[in-house]
């Protein structure tokens, strides 16, 4: 998961680069810190277990969608998250995205994602950015709370084979 990690830092970078109207935004100490955080619980517990293309099924659809609206973000998401999140997901072909060999695929294909995804979404990012700092960063307690349930309600799932498979 150590390369899923770093992708996410490089497009937390290549976001906060590509603002050109938000000042300090976001912070991205804070952010970093929570990155290192998260990263810490997803290899802690959520990969524990093999994450196959059904896991990403339920992550997509069911725990994307409680992260990914007003209520979390402070402002509303971009319209388009959907769609970039597909275009993401089609990097994952098979095996255990909890694998090296499998995380190399997918971190070689959402990078060479990237510079159409930064494009899409800068605008966005750099419109609400100071919005979402102080909701997502500051209110970081609640919101790893939330997070935190979504790792528990996957590890919960898994257990009980609760994906359909």
């Amino acid at each position: 998961m150590k390369l899923l990690h770093t992708i996410f830092l490089s497009i937390v970078t290549s976001l906060s680069a590509s603002i050109l109207y938000a000042v300090e935004c976001p912070d991205i100490q804070k952010l970093m810190s929570l990155a290192t955080e998260l990263s810490h619980s997803i290899d802690q517990d959520f990969c524990t277990h093999e994450i196959n293309g059904q896991h990403l099924d339920w992550i997509k659809n069911s725990a994307f969608p409680q992260i990914m609206n007003k209520s979390f973000l402070g402002v509303e998401p971009p319209s388009n998250w959907r769609m970039v999140l597909d275009d993401l997901m089609q990097c994952y072909t098979q095996g255990n995205l909890c694998s090296k060999k499998v995380q190399e695929e997918f971190a070689q294909c959402t990078m060479a994602k990237m510079p159409i995804i930064l494009f899409q979404l800068s605008p966005w990012f750099s419109e609400h950015c100071v919005k979402m700092n102080a909701t997502v960063l500051q209110g970081w307690p609640v919101k790893k709370s939330i997070i935190m349930g979504l790792i528990n309600e996957f590890t919960q799932r898994h257990k009980r084979n609760g994906f359909g498979t």
